[in-house]
């Protein structure tokens, strides 16, 4: 049993970094398209979603 949490732990952690490496791409395109209202836009809607998952959490 033991191995499966760790392993579920080891996806989670992979999918966190995955989605990362998106967003960071995501704004180095739109940086590079020279649309920084685009990336506020962007980053609103990532921390919006960061706290929604949060509040399923509690």
């Amino acid at each position: 049993m033991k191995h499966r949490s760790r392993d579920m732990a080891r996806r989670r952690q992979a999918a966190y970094r995955k989605g990362r490496r998106d967003l960071a791409g995501d704004i180095l395109a739109l940086l590079r398209e020279g649309r920084p209202d685009a990336v506020q836009e962007r980053l609103r809607t990532e921390i919006k979603q960061e706290g929604d998952v949060v509040s399923e959490r509690t």
